[in-house]
């Protein structure tokens, strides 16, 4: 756990540069919240509501090659779909970052 009030990371997920806030866990990256926004069936107006935040910050945030914004915007974002059933994938071993259900499809019905 640290504290930031702003990130700044690069799209793989390193250098990150920490302002101020306080944020847990692994920090996501765009690609990463499209992929679970189409994994659970979200549009980007659904992700808005259940994360409390502005329709444009979401499309902002997906379009950006890099992250920018708030630890605190992410943070609703991720915990947001996290409540919705994706389980974030930090980056391991030379593999990227991913994103998967909490739970098999066939077990969800």
């Amino acid at each position: 756990m640290y504290e930031a009030i702003g990130l700044i990371v690069d799209a793989n997920g390193i250098n990150v540069k920490a302002k101020w806030g306080l944020f847990s866990g692994i920090m996501i990256v765009p690609s990463q919240i499209r992929a679970a926004r189409a994994l659970l069936g979200l549009s980007q107006r659904e992700l808005a509501v259940l994360a409390a935040i502005g329709l444009a910050t979401i499309k902002r945030i997906e379009a950006a090659p890099d992250i920018r914004g708030t630890a605190d915007t992410f943070w609703k974002i991720q915990k947001a779909l996290e409540a919705a059933g994706a389980e974030f994938i930090p980056e391991e071993g030379g593999k990227g970052p991913g994103v998967r259900l909490k739970r098999a499809q066939s077990e969800q019905l």
